[in-house]
């Protein structure tokens, strides 16, 4: 099994910055924000999706920020971070800025 564990922060318009914990990845992934709220991480051919499995793909943080994040794999190349307003005061609308970390876990298994 390869795996990729990293504490991921952003600011403002700026690409997310990745504190890496461990990365047996063959390669170094490259996070990039696309729009307000989405961000991509991206190796290519890193992570099949039948064998690529995120462990915690929904994590809240209700005490400090009211933010949620969302991981997904999109496909063979990229996975995809969300984040969003989840107590519904904000609609679920997806913002920039973390308030708080955003743990990153991906395995990919052979």
């Amino acid at each position: 099994m390869r795996k990729y564990v990293a504490k991921i922060m952003q600011t403002g318009q700026e690409d997310p910055v990745a504190s890496v914990l461990l990365n047996t990845l063959e390669g170094v992934p490259v996070w990039t924000r696309i729009e307000q709220g989405r961000y991509l991480c991206t190796l290519p051919g890193a992570f099949p999706a039948d064998r690529t499995v995120i462990p915690t793909p929904y994590m809240n943080d209700l005490q400090e920020s009211n933010c949620g994040f969302r991981l997904s794999v999109i496909n063979d190349d990229q996975i995809m971070l969300q984040q969003a307003d989840v107590t519904g005061a904000q609609g679920g609308t997806q913002f920039d800025g973390f308030a708080i970390p955003c743990d990153v876990v991906i395995e990919v298994y052979p």
